[in-house]
Order: structure tokens, then C-alpha cells, then sequence
């Protein structure tokens, strides 16, 4: 079974540099955006038959993803035409000394730094009452 979910991670990796490349390939709108979600596609589907065990899922349970996907496909149809202009940075936005290119850049670099800064407190703060907790409890044994 190891095995198995390290062939899955190395497909997904693959996968992923296989979209990085593609991106450098500078394929047209339409091309782009079917190859994008096609290797989209292929990873979420390796992601929920294999880690999220939907391969030994009953009927029932199957049909609810059938049922939720169908609704997705519905979805991305009627948005489509809209994702295909929706980033300026990716699709001819992106010259030097562009200020959207540049405002979505520094969006996007504050989207990924909230996240990490909100763990490092969190994590900070937990490993502070740890501590602080060892050393209440070493101070009340020394006392007795």
C-alpha cells in the first residue's frame, strides 16, 4: 500500500512540473486553459480515488461525488468564458512596469505570507505554554 501512495505522489509531482512547463510553453488562450484543466483533472482524480479512498467507497457514497461533479462541470461551463480573462498576469498582462500585473504579484505574495505568519503565531504561542507548563511543573516538584 506504500508503494502505491508514493506512485501517486510522484505522479502528482510530475504532474505539477508538467504545468509549470506548460506554462512556459506559451500556448494560446484556448490551449492553455485545456491543458491546465486537464492536468487539473488528472490530479484530483488521483487525489480522491487514492488518498481520499473514494476507489472503496460504496454506491451511494459514489454516486454523491457523481452527482456533485456533474453540478461542478454545470458550473465551470457557465464561468469558463469569464475564467479565460481573468488573469491579466498569465495572459498578455504581464509586461514589465504593468501596475496590475504588479498589484496581482504583491496580492498574491500577501495571500501565501498571512497563512504562514498566522501558523508561526499559533505554533509560537503553543510552544510557549508548553514551556511555560514544564516549568511550572518542575518548580511545584522541586518545592515538594
Amino acid at each position: 500500500m506504500k508503494k502505491i501512495y508514493l506512485a501517486v505522489f510522484g505522479a502528482l509531482a510530475v504532474l505539477t512540473a508538467a504545468t509549470v512547463g506548460v506554462s512556459y510553453l506559451h500556448l494560446t488562450r484556448p490551449y492553455a486553459i485545456a491543458v491546465g484543466i486537464a492536468i487539473a483533472a488528472v490530479k484530483v482524480s488521483l487525489i480522491v480515488f487514492f488518498f481520499m479512498h473514494m476507489k472503496s467507497e460504496g454506491k451511494i457514497i459514489r454516486w454523491l461525488m457523481v452527482t456533485a461533479l456533474f453540478f461542478v462541470l454545470i458550473l465551470l461551463f457557465f464561468i469558463l468564458p469569464d475564467l479565460g480573462w481573468s488573469c491579466p498576469v498569465c495572459f498578455g498582462g504581464g509586461e514589465e512596469g504593468n501596475a496590475l500585473a504588479k498589484g496581482f504579484t504583491w496580492g498574491i505574495a500577501l495571500l501565501l505570507t498571512l497563512p504562514v505568519i498566522l501558523f508561526g503565531s499559533v505554533a509560537y504561542m503553543i510552544v510557549k505554554s508548553v514551556r511555560r507548563k514544564n516549568e511550572n511543573s518542575r518548580n511545584s516538584s522541586h518545592a515538594l
